[in-house]
């Protein structure tokens, strides 16, 4: 399977995924989210997650502007200005520091900076206090995938993983499903 054909793949199933916990969200909690916004956001992480499985990056081109657009929803929504910035700064440093850590260990860069755009842009849509929760369903979604493509060989400690998707469905997560506190 070629490179190109794997991204498409894992992007679909992952969307799919996204879609069907989106529809049922809606559907048990009619009133929890607007359908439009859930809209956007799906078309945006499935733009990302195609470019992060495909590519290995997460372009500026898409997390600035959805990091703008979950200050613009806070702001619409009635929501928390100060933690919706907080939860911005605190996602991107988050990251920051863990890559930091890690390039002082192992000499490479650890996660990329699109990851930590794309958990700021969480922090400023869900807030400071969804940031556990999101890192919580990232990571470990994450790792299962790992643990399940590693089956029955031993894993390679220096390949790189797209995150970027788990992020995604963490956020996603978060965004659709009453899990955390609104801001």
């Amino acid at each position: 399977m070629t490179d190109a054909h794997r991204a498409r793949v894992q992007t679909a199933l992952l969307a799919a995924v996204m879609l069907l916990i989106g529809i049922v969200s809606h559907l048990v909690y009619p009133f929890y989210r607007p359908v439009w916004a859930s809209a956007v956001l799906l078309a945006v992480f499935t733009t990302l997650i195609w470019y992060d499985f495909r590519h290995m990056i997460l372009p500026d081109l898409f997390t600035f502007p959805l990091i703008a657009a979950g200050l613009g929803w806070t702001i619409w929504s009635g929501g928390s200005l100060p933690l919706s910035i907080t939860g911005g700064l605190i996602g991107y440093l988050l990251v920051r520091l863990i890559n930091v850590i890690w390039q002082a260990r192992s000499g490479m860069d650890g996660m990329g900076l699109g990851d930590g755009k794309l958990l700021a842009a969480a922090g400023t849509w869900l807030g400071a206090l969804a940031l556990p929760t999101t890192i919580l369903i990232s990571s470990s979604t994450a790792l299962i995938l790992v643990v399940m493509s590693a089956a029955g060989r031993v894993p390679d400690r220096n390949k790189r993983i797209a995150f970027g998707p788990f992020i995604a469905l963490g956020f996603w997560a978060c965004w659709v499903l009453p899990i955390v506190p609104m801001i």
